[in-house]
């Protein structure tokens, strides 16, 4: 077993936050970037015509929501941003086809989640990562996913096996019903299974979320060896 200082879990951590940030920060509206599996479906759907016009329609809601909430800062922007990036998307598609708005913004949002999963599960080939990836995980729930990001978040328990918190207060759910789809939350609830649930070394486990109607958002993550 190796063990890091916990000035070494602070770096690793915060390393990963800023490497998801960076992953979003680019994030555009085209046939080439993270929303490409959604523009190729629509596509088939209809023509180049109508893809071209939601794309241009996404990125007009996109730069009217970036006006809202002009007091958030740091990881609360983050969220806010990454809310209302994913409703531009499926509320100019809704405009056109409200039955497949969903669907098809899921499948750029799958690919992202299945993507980050990969990439995790590439680190965790490594020993060192695998030594410190709960720590990392227990920090990152904390600096990215509390109160500074606008959650409500109570850390259970934290161990070398296994870390558990809840979310008793989710900023998805408020930002997406200011942003008109509600029902947009649960796709964020998936990229979370879809991108922590098929981890080798790390079990992710989950039985409720506040954006499917759960009374808190249980995550549990802990290693394959450990049960319960």
């Amino acid at each position: 077993m190796i063990f890091l200082c916990r000035s070494e879990h602070l770096t690793a951590a915060n390393l990963y936050i800023e490497r998801i940030r960076l992953s979003m920060k680019n994030i555009t509206y085209n046939a080439h970037g993270p929303f490409e599996p959604t523009f190729r479906a629509l596509y088939k759907m209809t023509d180049e015509k109508e893809t071209r016009n939601t794309a241009r329609r996404a990125l007009a809601l996109y730069r009217k929501y970036l006006t809202f909430h002009p007091e958030l800062k740091g990881t609360a922007r983050f969220h806010f941003q990454s809310s209302a990036r994913r409703a531009a998307l499926y509320n100019a598609i809704r405009e056109r086809h409200p039955q497949e708005a969903y669907r098809l913004t899921a499948l750029s949002s799958k690919a992202m989640a299945d993507g980050l999963g990969e990439k995790i599960n590439r680190l965790l080939e490594h020993r060192p990562v695998r030594a410190i990836f709960l720590p990392v995980m227990k920090f990152v729930s904390q600096r990215m996913f509390g109160e500074k990001g606008g959650f409500e978040n109570v850390l259970v328990s934290a161990s070398k096996e296994c870390v558990r918190f809840d979310i008793l207060s989710c900023p998805y759910c408020r930002y997406l019903e200011e942003l008109g789809c509600p029902e947009l939350t649960r796709s964020f609830c998936d990229s979370d299974e879809q991108g922590y649930g098929h981890l080798s070394a790390i079990a992710f486990e989950r039985t409720q979320t506040l954006g499917t109607g759960g009374s808190k958002c249980d995550f549990c993550f802990r290693r394959r060896s450990c049960q319960g």
